[in-house]
């Protein structure tokens, strides 16, 4: 084995925090009887940390190690839930000055310490005395009188690292009126940790009827690890006082126990529990399944949408193309297997080629949706069908008034007939004079066609509108 050059620590004394003025009580995620989280939108989560913990009688200062670095320490409520008035807290610190290499080394510097070298065989060669003068970029070291910018060895560092924490933890200055074990409940806001919403839909091939799934996945980025927890997550948005994602692991949960979720309404929002418990790492993404429904009924459409202001400027004789968007719409209720709020997410579209092979198709976002609320997905826009408008006549008829006629052309090249639905937009105080085809009114400024176009044909809807401005 060659020499080591690299620098490695070596602490004399066990790491320990010391409080003279009290006993001191450690505990540790072992303790845990039960753990909840609650994931919020906004990267913001809810942790209830339940444990049972001993406490003599007197002034205590118990550590309370392993909550989430990113805890957000003024939202912290601790209860005791079977002898709370028999515990009074007198003053609480948040410890995350956490033990690592560079951290050590600057807590040593202007101390005298120690560099030990080692042999091929890893036998200790020699040891120096030297003085620590600086760690900012490297070690810097004072050693018989020279400053060297680095020193084969191993530092070895005197005392006890009694400043620094191995995990970050709540300390508290507790005054317990008996000697007994107490069931601790300990909530805090920790930031870090989100969710998101994401729909697998698979359509069938007269896309009528879709199978839905929606998966719920946690990103949990707060700093701590949460092992055998109930899983909750809020769907709606949280109002939060302003204040001045790393590696991933995929996790999913077993059918049985993701295949359930309770929800409920909580203050304006929904809140869904799942059932069974899991296991997060820190920076790992968790998959869970909220919902699966068979045999949801869907409508498709084909929607042409003008642009707004178009009365106003004087086209020419070349005509104007009009994406047709491509939609997937179906009904949140019971009569469509489905009947729970909706949180919002991404909803990705599947359906089988002729190979009965599923093909992506494509993907929307969809708002927060509660029952009895249409949900309506965009998939893309139409390939076989097409439709130009054109200005036929465009006048001046007064100061503000303007007369214009459009005719719109949708051409269908496919194999059997389609509607199409033809929205135009329109503003000011306006009229429609005469028409080719019935139309709806859909708003104060929006009216719609309904065409259908046969196979291989085209199909012209010619209207004149009288616009005041």
């Amino acid at each position: 084995m060659t020499a080591r050059t690299g620098i490695s620590i070596i602490l004399l004394l066990a790491v320990s925090w010391i409080d003279v003025s009290g006993k001191n009580i450690t505990s540790t995620p072992a303790d845990q009887s039960s753990l909840e989280v609650t994931v919020y939108s906004g990267n913001l989560g809810l942790v209830k940390d339940t444990r049972i913990v001993s406490l003599e009688k007197g002034e205590i200062n118990l550590s309370f190690a392993g909550v989430a670095s990113s805890i957000k320490p003024e939202t912290v409520r601790v209860i005791s839930l079977n002898h709370n008035e028999d515990i009074s807290i007198i003053e609480q610190d948040y410890e995350y000055d956490l033990i690592n290499r560079e951290r050590l080394l600057d807590s040593y510097v202007g101390s005298k310490i120690k560099l030990i070298s080692y042999d091929q065989d890893n036998n200790p060669k020699r040891a120096v005395d030297a003085v620590l003068l600086s760690n900012n970029g490297g070690p810097v070291y004072e050693i018989e009188g020279k400053i060297y910018l680095g020193f084969p060895g191993y530092p070895v560092l005197p005392g006890s690292a009694s400043d620094l924490v191995a995990s970050p933890a709540l300390i508290w200055k507790i005054n317990s009126s008996a000697q007994q074990a107490h069931s601790l409940e300990v909530s805090y806001l920790t930031e870090g940790i989100s969710w998101k919403a994401d729909y697998v839909m698979a359509v069938d091939k007269e896309d009528s009827s879709a199978d839905l799934t929606v998966w719920i996945t946690v990103i949990n980025n707060s700093g701590a690890e949460y092992k055998n927890t109930s899983l909750n997550f809020v769907a709606g948005d949280v109002n939060k006082v302003p204040e001045f994602r790393g590696r991933m692991a995929f996790a999913a949960m077993e059918d049985k126990a993701a295949s359930f979720a309770r929800e409920e309404e909580l203050h304006e929002f929904h809140i869904y529990k799942f059932a069974g418990k899991v296991d997060m790492k820190d920076r790992q993404d968790k998959q869970v399944r909220l919902l699966k429904a068979s045999a949801v009924p869907v409508k498709k459409e084909l929607v042409a949408t003008s642009g707004r202001y178009n009365y106003l400027s004087r086209y020419g004789t070349e005509a104007q193309k009009m994406d047709i968007g491509v939609y997937l719409t179906f009904m949140n209720d019971e009569k469509s297997n489905l009947g729970m709020a909706l949180p919002g997410g991404t909803v990705r579209v599947y359906k089988e080629d002729s190979d009965k092979s599923l093909q992506f198709i494509g993907e929307d976002n969809i708002q927060h949706t509660p029952r009895d609320e249409y949900v309506k997905i965009k998939t893309g826009n139409a390939f076989d069908i097409l439709c130009e408008r054109k200005q036929m006549d465009y006048q001046k008829t007064g100061k503000n008034t303007y007369e214009i006629e459009w005719e719109i052309a949708v051409i269908n090249h496919k194999e059997k007939e389609e509607e199409i639905i033809v929205e135009e937009r329109l503003a000011g105080d306006w009229k429609i004079l005469r028409s080719s085809h019935e139309y709806e009114k859909k708003g104060a400024f929006n009216v719609a066609f309904k065409v259908k176009a046969a196979k291989n044909s085209e199909e012209k809807i010619i209207y004149r509108v009288r616009v005041d401005n």
